[in-house]
C-alpha cells in the first residue's frame, strides 16, 4: 500500500513540476517552422480505442519525428485536463530525448498554435478538424470521423513530408467533405 501511494505521490510531483516549467508563456518563443501536436488526455477513447497501434502517444511522436525533416520542430502541448495519471518521469524523459521537440505552455492559445504551424498532427482528436477549418493540413495516426477529408494524411501512408508541405486545398474543400460525410 505504501509503495502505491509513494508512486502516486511521485507522479503527482513530476506532473506539477512539468506544469510549473512549461506554463510560463512569457518566456516561450515559437520555432519558425513546426508541426503542432497537442497531447491527448489519457486514458481517453480517442487514443485508447481509435488510436489503434498508436494508442501510446510516444510512438506517434517518435513516428512524426521520423516523417519530418530535421529542421522542422514538433511543438507539443499538454492537455489542460490531464493530471498526473498516465504521465510519469519516463514519459517526459522520452519526449525530451526526441530531437527538435519542445513543449508549448499549457496556457498558450491552441488556435494560435494551429494558425502559426505548417501542419497539425493528432492521433484522432478534434484538433485535426480545427486545422482543416483553418486551411491547415493534418497528419493523423488513428481513426477519426474526418479521416477521409481533403488535407488529412495518414501517418502510416506518408512517404515524404514534401507532399504535405506542397498540398493545396481546393475551393470550399470543407463544405464538400462535410456534405459527403453527412450522407452516410
Amino acid at each position: 500500500k505504501f509503495a502505491n501511494r509513494y508512486i502516486k505521490f511521485k507522479n503527482q510531483l513530476i506532473f506539477l513540476k512539468y506544469n510549473k516549467r512549461y506554463n510560463n508563456s512569457s518566456r516561450f518563443a515559437l520555432p519558425e517552422k513546426y508541426v503542432y501536436f497537442p497531447l491527448h488526455l489519457q486514458p481517453e477513447m480517442t487514443t485508447s480505442c481509435l488510436g489503434k497501434s498508436f494508442s501510446n502517444q510516444l510512438l506517434a511522436i517518435n513516428k512524426l519525428r521520423k516523417i519530418l525533416p530535421d529542421h522542422i520542430s514538433i511543438v507539443l502541448k499538454e492537455n489542460p485536463k490531464q493530471n498526473y495519471k498516465q504521465r510519469n518521469k519516463y514519459f517526459y524523459k522520452f519526449i525530451h530525448s526526441i530531437p527538435n521537440t519542445i513543449f508549448a505552455p499549457i496556457s498558450m492559445n491552441s488556435q494560435l498554435l494551429i494558425d502559426d504551424s505548417i501542419c497539425v498532427s493528432t492521433i484522432s482528436g478534434t484538433v485535426g478538424y480545427e486545422a482543416l477549418v483553418s486551411d491547415k493540413t493534418c497528419i493523423i495516426f488513428g481513426s477519426t470521423w474526418y479521416e477521409n477529408f481533403e488535407g488529412v494524411f495518414h501517418a502510416n501512408l506518408i512517404n515524404e513530408f514534401q507532399v504535405i508541405q506542397s498540398f493545396s486545398f481546393s475551393k470550399e474543400h470543407l463544405k464538400k467533405d462535410l456534405e459527403m460525410h453527412s450522407q452516410f
